[in-house]
């Protein structure tokens, strides 16, 4: 072996990583940051464009202080001609310092690389508008301005996926939710301290097989009930409406009479002592309910509120078989547990469902009904079949 041969010869063997084929040297380069990784382009001409295949990227406007620079780097990376599938894409943007117009098509160019994980931090983002894109982890994006968000065909992990990222946005306003119809979500859960405006569509539900979890206190009712909307939510098949939307409803109630429901089949409703007794208003706009969990705070000693002043619902006269009724029990010191003042108006809300329930089946009580669980099951019922059990 001649002298150059040999040092050629310890010179492959002296750098192996640079024998490595391009795609496992990317592969190395995404567990570095994105500065070191692009600290390699002065390596060799072969090391010069490297970084620009990687597929991961971590990328804060601050750390560039020149705006042109920064610019001019995220243009290269997410330029035109790279279709790489991108599996991470961290991003801290200031919006209003930069150019808005050129955010928006670098949002769109990181979806069109397929992006699987996608971190979004913008303190001043205000609406944001996501169509046609597949979330796994919103629990790494901060939105804390964010107060008009519009979540188009949008396909989530999992229900917790979207009640997450709702939740990142503690300012938000107007939800606009149109539904992917292969999406795999079972219970759309809103939860917002802000929320004034929520629409949602989706040709699924016609498949009655969703639910919508509400709780969302400061909610417009005419804005909540607005014709359009009400059509939609007509055919989910379950539903949950937290205490705080029920008192929207009830103020709803005494303006003008609620929407149809006519395709709900199960109901979770949780009252307030200032609004249990819109419960037959409620009652009358599902008229094929099958099943309801109605659950109560506190219920007031005195019996001024009529059950019967109105109508008996549909439901009642139908389809309601199974009823649900669950106070709270207090436990003392000693332990020993003891219901809450209400009895009165829980007898009547018993009655009210044993004497009209002529489908009733089963009347189910919770442990705070314990005093006057045998008065309830004296009372005469309007359906034989009916039967009253304590949980």
């Amino acid at each position: 072996m001649d002298f150059q041969t040999s040092v050629n010869e310890k010179q492959r063997n002296s750098d192996r990583i640079s024998n490595l084929p391009d795609s496992l040297l990317c592969q190395i380069l995404s567990e570095l940051s994105t500065k070191e990784s692009v600290c390699t382009s002065v390596l060799s001409k072969r090391w010069r464009h490297l970084y620009l295949q990687v597929p991961t990227m971590d990328l804060d406007c601050n750390k560039f202080p020149p705006d042109d620079v920064f610019v001019s780097f995220v243009d290269r990376f997410l330029g035109s001609d790279n279709h790489q599938h991108l599996n991470r894409f961290n991003f801290i943007y200031d919006v209003y310092d930069h150019d808005a117009s050129r955010f928006k098509s670098w949002i769109n160019a990181v979806v069109r690389r397929r992006v699987s994980h996608f971190n979004l931090h913008s303190e001043t983002l205000v609406n944001l508008q996501l169509c046609r894109v597949f979330l796994n982890h919103p629990e790494s994006i901060s939105l804390p301005c964010v107060k008009n968000m519009h979540l188009d065909m949008v396909a989530y992990h999992a229900d917790s996926t979207l009640e997450t990222l709702i939740a990142s946005c503690p300012v938000l306003e107007e939800l606009t939710i149109i539904r992917d119809p292969n999406d795999l979500l079972e219970v759309v859960c809103v939860r917002s301290r802000s929320l004034k405006s929520f629409k949602m569509e989706s040709e699924r539900w016609e498949c009655n097989d969703h639910a919508v979890a509400i709780d969302s206190p400061i909610l417009k009712s005419r804005g909540f009930f607005e014709n359009n909307y009400a059509r939609k939510i007509s055919t989910v098949g379950n539903m949950y409406i937290f205490a705080g939307t029920v008192e929207v409803i009830h103020e709803f109630c005494e303006i003008e009479q609620l929407p149809q429901f006519s395709s709900l089949s199960h109901l979770h409703a949780c009252f307030r002592v200032t609004s249990w007794e819109m419960l037959p208003n409620l009652l009358e706009s599902c008229p094929n309910l099958h099943s309801v969990i109605l659950e109560f705070d506190c219920l007031p000693e005195t019996e001024h509120i009529d059950l019967s002043a109105v109508s008996v619902p549909q439901c009642l006269l139908s389809s309601l078989e199974l009823v649900h009724l669950k106070t709270p029990y207090v436990v003392n010191m000693q332990r020993e547990g003891r219901p809450l003042t209400g009895t009165s108006s829980k007898m009547k809300l018993a009655k009210y469902f044993l004497e009209n329930g002529a489908a009733l089946k089963t009347l189910t009580v919770s442990a705070s009904f314990c005093n006057i669980i045998n008065k309830i099951k004296s009372v005469s019922r309007i359906s034989s079949q009916c039967e009253v059990v304590m949980d």
